[in-house]
């Protein structure tokens, strides 16, 4: 009982108590080359333009959204994972067609060959 009765004391003694003014916290600014040099240290990649993009990139550094992407991923089923799948596996094809055809060079054709190959 004499516990309680100390608690509302205390609590009526901070009600009636005048409270101190706070203090306006200091702003802190920084240069811009510490800013750049700060952007570059926590995104790797180097300011743009547009300053939504840098705050995406920082906002895509500073999160944890790669550990959400992959527990959704792993949540998902697999019909819902598959138009992924498969725009994986055309990229996939096409990376390699572009490898096969990095070495070949496509004759040039004279007017008449090409008219031959438009009437078949």
């Amino acid at each position: 009982m004499a516990w309680i009765l100390k608690k509302l004391y205390s609590v009526i003694q901070n009600l009636l108590r005048p409270k101190k003014p706070q203090k306006p916290q200091k702003r802190v600014t920084f240069s811009e080359s510490t800013l750049m040099r700060e952007f570059r240290r926590r995104t790797g990649q180097e300011p743009t333009i547009d300053p939504f993009l840098n705050f995406l990139t920082d906002l895509r550094a500073s999160t944890n959204l790669p550990q959400i992407a992959m527990r959704r991923w792993r949540k998902m089923s697999d019909a819902e994972k598959a138009p992924y799948k498969t725009l994986a596996k055309r990229a996939q094809l096409k990376r390699l067609q572009a490898k096969q055809n990095k070495g070949r060079k496509e004759k040039k054709k004279c007017c008449c060959c090409r008219a031959k190959s438009l009437k078949e």
